[in-house]
């Protein structure tokens, strides 16, 4: 549609502009991500905390740099960009910087919680679905399979509803937290 097609215009016009060195947008971006990228992070305040400064000081840079543009440059007008501003610059930013920031801020940050998360899902992983449901005491017409005799009377199949909890809370470890 003519909307995607602007909205792409748009997209290319913003990245160019943070690709090159020549506009403050794009050098300010450069020196940025040499900063982020390179050893001896000394601020204090966290990695995402300074990329989002970063990007709202390049959103005020495009802004300032389109305002000075002719209209009939790129033929696209700053009311236009404006709201596409944000998340371009988002993309553009964190496609340079997002392997940084991963390891800096989530991985360290998280690693021990992923690590229970991993152990509980692959003990879960272990028990029969049916068992699960059963435990949840989700009703049998909800389980997906059809209807069977043992669905109507005593369910006595697998796994006790205490073995999954455990399973869930030890993280398969068997022992208590």
């Amino acid at each position: 549609s003519q909307d995607q097609q602007r909205s792409s215009s748009i997209y290319l016009l913003v990245s160019r502009m943070l690709s090159g060195t020549k506009e403050p947008a794009g050098q300010r971006l450069a020196d940025f991500c040499r900063s982020f990228n390179g050893e001896g992070h000394t601020e204090k305040s966290s990695p995402l905390q300074r990329c989002q400064v970063v990007v709202q000081e390049l959103v005020q840079l495009l802004e300032k740099s389109l305002a000075a543009r002719p209209e009939n440059e790129s033929n696209i007008f700053l009311d236009e960009v404006r709201p596409l501003l944000l998340p371009t610059v988002e993309r553009c930013l964190y496609a340079r910087v997002g392997p940084a920031l991963w390891r800096r801020h989530y991985q360290q940050r998280h690693r021990d919680l992923d690590e229970k998360y991993w152990r509980k899902a692959c003990s879960l992983a272990n028990i029969n679905d049916q068992a699960v449901l059963r435990a949840l005491d989700v009703k049998p017409h909800f389980r997906g399979a059809p209807p069977t005799a043992e669905s109507h009377g005593e369910e006595t199949m697998y796994t006790d509803s205490s073995t999954i909890h455990d399973a869930a809370e030890t993280g398969g470890t068997g022992g208590s937290e």
